[in-house]
């Protein structure tokens, strides 16, 4: 059986909605802090990052806007206490390095730890190879800027992004917390499909003849598995980029899903289910396969936290083909076939790495996937 694992961003969408997200949330703090004409990090600087397994951007903005305070303390010292609720009109900041952080940073980096708080704790561990040389390790700033980068209630920075991105009265829905500012969904208006009519409709003619089976894997939020009622702090993100695409009932393996099988098991998902952990790539095959994602959700539980590799139901031999921009997501599934052969399953792994710029490409080249321009070109080699 062939088995079609479908990353979203960079991949089935372009995610322009969360690009347009980072800019606003930059611009409306610096506005804040007196510098309105300092510019956005560029395209440039968010390959980098992304080349180098920052990936969220609930990691990007807290960096960036560290190596913007970084770069002001190299030019006039220790930021004052409160200095992120203060204008300083009179004290821009030099053009900041955002590449110089993520270097120090990236030896440091583990699965399942958030880079943004990697970069704090490695603040107060090794401060002679701090990521943020010029601010002090017990900085309140980079607390606040670094600490709960998951937690909408508690970070601001993350508070600002996820208004943007799912709008307003969609945050407000969601998370039941007053929006601080009145904007549409950037999601909704300028995510692309990247998948070419062409390709969708050979994508569809592939599944609809049982030639292969498909399911998207995604670390953007999500809600609950399909069934399940939603839930508060559940953003339909992953959803919205399925209907962008196009593809809207494809099976879908999101961070909502893994949370929601997390509570079953009293386990952090970010550390314990999602990619590069081989358990959300294993739960996304299995959805593809079961075509039930609660059915999956569990299936790989059973396998990965109890220890009990179910099999009925399943094809003694699959192909699994991986379409991904990240080096991360290729490693989780390389895993989760890995541990599909462990129980005998005979597995057959086809990574292919969606990229055009060259860090990205070089990256991915490295974990042996095919380096393909597009999803379309990719598909055009089934």
């Amino acid at each position: 059986m062939n088995v079609l694992l479908f990353d979203l961003d960079g991949v089935l969408v372009q995610p322009l909605g969360y690009r347009k997200a980072i800019e606003a949330v930059f611009r409306h703090c610096v506005r804040g802090w007196g510098w309105p004409d300092m510019p956005p990090p560029d395209e440039e600087v968010i390959a980098f990052y992304e080349a180098h397994s920052i990936t969220s951007e609930w990691d990007m903005l807290p960096l960036m806007l560290a190596a913007v305070w970084d770069a002001w303390a190299a030019a006039y010292g220790t930021p004052p206490e409160g200095a992120l609720d203060a204008s300083h009109p009179d004290q821009p900041p030099p053009p900041p390095d955002y590449r110089a952080a993520v270097l120090r940073l990236v030896p440091h980096l583990r699965a399942g730890a958030y880079p943004a708080e990697v970069a704090l704790a490695q603040q107060h561990q090794d401060p002679d190879h701090a990521p943020f040389p010029h601010l002090p390790a017990a900085s309140p700033l980079l607390r606040r800027l670094l600490s709960h980068t998951r937690d909408v209630a508690q970070n601001h920075t993350t508070r600002l992004f996820q208004q943007f991105a799912l709008g307003s009265a969609a945050f407000t829905a969601t998370y039941g917390l007053p929006a601080e500012v009145e904007t549409p969904s950037f999601l909704e208006q300028y995510d692309r499909p990247l998948l070419e009519p062409l390709a969708r409709a050979r994508l569809q003619t592939l599944l609809a003849r049982g030639e292969a089976v498909a399911a998207a894997y995604t670390a953007r939020p999500s809600a609950p598995p399909h069934g399940e009622p939603t839930r508060p702090g559940y953003a339909p993100e992953a959803e919205m980029a399925l209907t962008a695409a196009g593809v809207p009932s494809l099976p879908l393996i999101g961070f909502g899903r893994l949370a929601w099988l997390a509570e079953q098991y009293d386990l952090p998902p970010e550390k314990a289910l999602l990619k590069p952990a081989p358990f959300h790539a294993l739960a996304a095959i299995f959805a593809a396969l079961l075509g039930d994602e609660r059915a999956a959700l569990q299936r790989a539980a059973a396998w990965l936290l109890e220890s009990r590799p179910l099999t009925e139901g399943l094809s003694p031999a699959i192909t699994l083909y991986g379409f991904e921009d990240s080096v991360a997501g290729l490693h989780g599934m390389a895993e989760a076939a890995a541990t599909l052969r462990e129980a005998g399953i005979a597995v057959t792994f086809q990574p292919f790495g969606i990229a055009t710029h060259p860090d990205k490409k070089t990256a991915l080249r490295r974990t042996g996937a095919h380096i393909v321009p597009s999803i379309n070109h990719a598909l055009s080699r089934l």
